[in-house]
């Protein structure tokens, strides 16, 4: 549809994240999903996704050592499709952003930043951290990456309360079902702003 903002998403794993941002953008009609990229051509979230009839990109980052090169090619191809702003979706890779995609480039994280962020804090490593803190609540962050890694702008957060009997695999599907509510919410407030 004509006017709609063009969303591109990047993913590395199952894709639960992308394709719940794919059919909230189908009920929202406020914006299209017009490209999936892929740092793992392995990734059970390809074929999963291809069945939506999205273009997808893979870009295999593998154990590189040449981020800036990858991140490079990832917005290249952002930029050949008009892309207007990226949703990292469980996109296990620090990218390296041209100053034209600042502010542009929205990411959402498994806990309340600045808790529980930065090198190594992904996945359930970062609610092992929060259960042996023992911390009383968990959650989710959208946030506006920068070249910082989890330290961009905060969009928003939901909490949930951690329970005596929580286990890091528990506290994970309590904020993963967190995610699926914030991150389209979010999304959808960002491209009206």
């Amino acid at each position: 549809m004509p006017g709609l903002k063009r969303v591109a998403i990047f993913f590395s794993g199952h894709g639960g994240g992308a394709e719940n941002l794919i059919k909230s953008s189908k009920q929202q009609n406020s914006y299209t999903i017009a490209l999936l990229v892929c740092s793992n051509p392995d990734a059970p979230g390809v074929s999963r996704l291809a069945l939506y009839n999205i273009p997808i990109r893979v870009v295999p980052w593998g154990k590189s050592k040449e981020p800036q090169n990858l991140s490079m090619e990832c917005f290249r191809i952002c930029d050949e499709l008009q892309i207007d702003v990226i949703c990292l979706a469980g996109w296990l890779k620090q990218l390296v952003l041209p100053e034209h995609w600042l502010g542009k480039v929205l990411n959402i994280h498994p806990s309340l930043l600045p808790l529980f962020g930065g090198k190594g804090m992904y996945g359930l490593k970062v609610h092992e951290a929060v259960i042996q803190s023992r911390s009383q609540k968990s959650g989710c962050t959208v946030h506006l990456i920068d070249n910082e890694l989890d330290r961009g702008r905060i969009l928003g957060q939901s909490n949930v309360e951690i329970d005596d009997h929580d286990t890091p695999e528990s506290l994970q599907q309590k904020v993963y079902k967190l995610e699926l509510e914030l991150y389209p919410e979010i999304l959808k407030n960002f491209l009206s702003s």
